[in-house]
């Protein structure tokens, strides 16, 4: 179990913080809750120098298989990530080649975040399956043992999990209380809730708007699409 940051005070690629939170000897004692709720955020993210050092940590790890979990609250992003700073193109590029780096070497990536807008960029990052946007940040303690169960034991995460029940739930209450009580002025933006919900969790649903040109991203109204059940 690992984190990093890049310094508050100088940073970029030459001053980056890799802090080890629990060796894989290690029980999880008290020593190693303590960093464990010892870790804050902080600046930049720069993963792709994270994913890399992981790789070269577990290098020398013997194991049936070697899994690295990349569990994020936003993009990859770094004083010197490109020569335009205010572009995340850099710092998705470089984490995409680095995820690439890990399967290459024999280490299988899964990838997590809390970001409500994280389907945006981790699908240029990894595939589909390999990420998953958890978009109630206070269900990660009780979702993460699960998803890594489920990915360790070689079940490949499906973005129609039960893991994304509560989430399912409030969506559902959303259409619901729609239907009770019309409001014209919150169609459109209720329609692009449920498109992204569907694209994000139906597999076939999505490949077919893929094939059609039609993704959340691209999607600016209501109008230009319809949903599925």
């Amino acid at each position: 179990m690992i984190g990093m940051r890049s310094t508050d005070s100088r940073p970029g690629r030459d001053n980056v913080e890799f802090y080890l939170v629990k060796q894989f000897q290690e029980g999880l004692n008290a020593r190693v809750r303590g960093r464990i709720g010892g870790i804050e955020p902080r600046r930049s993210t720069r993963m792709g120098t994270a994913l890399r050092h992981a790789l070269v940590k577990m290098a020398n790890v013997t194991a049936r298989s070697k899994h690295v979990f990349l569990l994020s609250d936003g993009f990859p992003q770094d004083f010197d990530y490109g020569a335009d700073r205010r572009s995340n193109t850099y710092g998705i590029q470089d984490t995409m080649m680095a995820l690439q780096e890990c399967q290459a070497a024999g280490i299988t990536p899964f990838c997590i975040t809390v970001d409500k807008t994280g389907h945006d960029y981790l699908r240029q990052m990894c595939e589909t399956s390999r990420y998953l946007v958890l978009e109630d940040v206070s269900s990660l303690p009780t979702e993460l043992p699960k998803i890594y169960e489920r990915w360790v034991k070689g079940l490949t995460p499906c973005l129609t999990s039960p893991l994304l029940a509560p989430i399912s739930e409030r969506m559902l209450s959303a259409v619901r209380e729609f239907i009770a009580a019309p409001d014209p002025d919150r169609f459109g933006e209720l329609a692009l809730r449920v498109f992204a919900f569907q694209y994000e969790r139906n597999e076939p649903y999505r490949r077919f708007c893929d094939r059609r040109g039609r993704t959340p991203r691209d999607v600016a109204t209501g109008a230009k699409f319809l949903p599925c059940r």
